[in-house]
């Protein structure tokens, strides 16, 4: 289970599949807007993308930042 920062204003919905460069390494669980952090969630993710700062790309069109939990406010 990993930490996800959404770049953008909307919030994916659960089970939106998580990409990087092209493949498939995951789905977003969870996804809330907090009033302090902003868009963030969590995600089952493949082994690929473990890494912090790593970009992914969320559905068609969203993208995500791989963070480690707890969620800190940068």
């Amino acid at each position: 289970m990993f930490g996800l920062k959404f770049s953008n204003a909307h919030v994916p919905p659960v089970g939106a599949v998580v990409n990087l460069a092209g493949i498939e390494v995951g789905r977003v669980t969870s996804a809330v807007r907090s009033p302090r952090l902003g868009a963030i969630g969590l995600a089952i993710l493949h082994r690929s993308a473990w890494t912090p700062g790593v970009e992914l790309k969320i559905g068609g069109d969203g993208a995500a930042i791989v963070t480690d939990l707890p969620f800190a406010q940068s």
